[in-house]
């Protein structure tokens, strides 16, 4: 059975027996109307002009699509990238702040604290260097 939506714009198929001879609230799944339908071709056959109603299919202009979904992946990309590094970088300030404490408690971890301070001062070292050749660049 073809039901047509309450603002005449929309035409939905549904099979037979969704809607009952009393008649049941249906809504539109693309305005979202609302209304009571009854159905009054119960037991009789759909005639030719409901078989050659158009549905039409709300859609976007494809090249909208194909543009909007490239920038929404690599901003996505990005925005996962720069919450993982702040995320990563909270941690190890909070691992940090609290080195003293860790450590009493587990002091087999000493290793990686002396490991982190060697990533941090190569860090540091490689940010000094790109600071410099930065500024001998504008110069």
């Amino acid at each position: 059975m073809i039901i047509n939506c309450k603002c005449k714009k929309y035409a939905f198929s549904i099979p037979d027996d969704a809607i009952s001879s009393e008649g049941r609230i249906v809504q539109c799944g693309f305005c979202h109307e609302q209304w009571f339908h009854k159905n009054e071709n119960n037991n009789e056959e759909i005639s030719n002009s409901t078989l050659n109603l158009e549905i039409p299919i709300p859609h976007k202009n494809l090249k909208e699509v194909k543009k909007s979904t490239s920038k929404d992946k690599s901003s996505n990309f990005y925005s996962i990238v720069f919450t993982s590094l702040l995320f990563i970088s909270a941690l190890f300030a909070g691992i940090h702040f609290n080195e003293d404490l860790i450590l009493l408690h587990y002091p087999f971890l000493s290793g990686f604290f002396e490991a982190s301070e060697i990533v941090k001062d190569i860090i540091m070292q490689s940010i000094n260097w790109a600071t410099e050749f930065a500024q001998s660049l504008f110069k």
